[in-house]
């Protein structure tokens, strides 16, 4: 039941990349340099210039470690992105827009989400002090649980529990968060980070290593006068990505298109 919850609950599709501004400055040149390097993988050369086309984010812990944005609101490390080109490289995505389903990220054949039901209690905080008023604190906090709820009620049978640990919303910052993460006292954390409006909110994926382990939200998160999204369905779009669900098709590589 995990991996056949219906497309139609979601307000804000997995399909759609949250991105509040132009991902890179020549889609089409873009566009080609990934089409490079999924016809040669093991192209070096290829394989750099598709990173070249990708915007960048410093990781909230790990100072100097840069992350580099596929998708619009996927932060991922170039390891990771080598792994994504080669399943894709070699179980090409097929044509035809979305699917009635979610998509499942897959990586060595084996789809990746908490399998082990003993996983599925993915403990959070919201921490106080990454943001930058009590009251997007407190947004965070309200639609974070709204769409934890949703996503719980649409798969009452996967076991899934979303259990905000508020008594860790103190801790000093990122790090000691990340800390927390490593023992794992929490599943994950959820974070003001400023990427410059290049994502409205990010996520990670139940694969990742635990530094990935946070939920990014972007001040313009907070100023989305007139968008047809909310806070709720941008956080449940995200959860989506933690609990594993992919994209289910882009529009334009990287980022996704708007037009």
């Amino acid at each position: 039941m995990f991996l056949q919850i219906i497309r139609i609950f979601i307000a804000i599709p997995i399909g759609i990349c949250l991105t509040t501004g132009p991902a890179v400055a020549n889609r089409e040149k873009a566009r080609a340099a990934y089409t490079a390097t999924l016809n040669k993988p093991f192209d070096e050369s290829a394989f750099k210039t598709y990173l070249d086309t990708l915007p960048t984010i410093e990781h909230p812990v790990l100072k100097g470690e840069r992350l580099y944005l596929v998708e619009g609101d996927m932060p991922m490390t170039p390891t990771a992105i080598r792994r994504e080109i080669m399943a894709r490289a070699s179980r090409p995505i097929p044509a035809g827009g979305p699917t009635p389903e979610l998509t499942i990220g897959v990586e060595g054949g084996i789809p990746q989400f908490w399998s082990d039901r003993s996983q599925r209690r993915l403990k959070y905080a919201v921490v106080r002090s990454m943001f930058s008023s009590q009251d997007r604190y407190e947004r965070a906090i309200i639609d974070m649980r709204e769409a934890a709820q949703d996503w719980v009620a649409v798969c009452s049978g996967c076991g899934i529990e979303f259990a905000h640990l508020s008594e860790l919303d103190s801790l000093a910052d990122a790090e000691k968060a990340l800390e927390k993460i490593h023992q794992d006292e929490l599943t994950f954390a959820v974070i003001e980070y400023n990427a410059q409006g290049q994502f409205i909110a990010a996520a990670f994926f139940p694969n990742e290593p635990k530094e990935r382990r946070f939920v990014l939200i972007d001040p313009s998160y907070y100023d989305q006068k007139g968008e047809p999204f909310t806070g709720r369905g941008v956080l449940r779009h995200e959860l989506g990505h933690v609990l594993g669900y992919r994209h289910e098709h882009i529009q334009g590589i990287p980022g996704c298109s708007k037009e």
